[in-house]
């Protein structure tokens, strides 16, 4: 099967699912390392956000990711985006918890929630400033303004 699919494309294919692969790797450690620093800048433990918290929480890593996945290369919104976004979310939950987060982002982009939307608008930001300046913070400072502890 995979013999008859690198034919058909004209090039070894591993070695790009490879790439993708370790780019995936990368850009989902450093989406991580940035929220987690934030999550402790604020003195809150991912586990312990309220609901609202979480709403926006799960928006600002899918601005963060969807804009670190368009500076690796990639389409904004397509497969890398979510690989980041989900990755993230398991690093920070754990597996099943953040799977669950992860289908809560899906929701929430369908029925456009506000907040949500604030929050992925606030993480396209913090991504575009992080790769311009180095420096992120709009997730800690909701975080401290909204005492987002449950």
């Amino acid at each position: 099967m995979m013999q008859w699919l690198r034919s058909l494309l004209g090039r070894d294919t591993s070695a790009d699912i490879r790439s993708e692969i370790k780019v995936a790797q990368a850009a989902s450690d450093a989406v991580y390392k940035i929220v987690n620093s934030q999550f402790e800048m604020a003195d809150v433990a991912p586990v312990e956000l309220r609901k609202d918290a979480i709403e926006f929480t799960c928006g600002y890593i899918a601005g963060f990711s969807d804009v670190m996945a368009q500076a690796c290369g990639s389409k904004g919104g397509q497969s890398l985006s979510m690989t980041i976004c989900i990755r993230t979310m398991q690093h920070l939950y754990g597996n099943e918890v953040g799977e669950a987060m992860f289908s809560a982002t899906a929701k929430a982009m369908h029925t456009r929630s506000q907040l949500f939307k604030g929050g992925m608008n606030a993480g396209g930001e913090d991504a575009n400033s992080f790769l311009r300046k180095g420096w992120t913070g709009k997730l800690a400072d909701y975080l401290m303004k909204h005492s987002a502890k449950g």
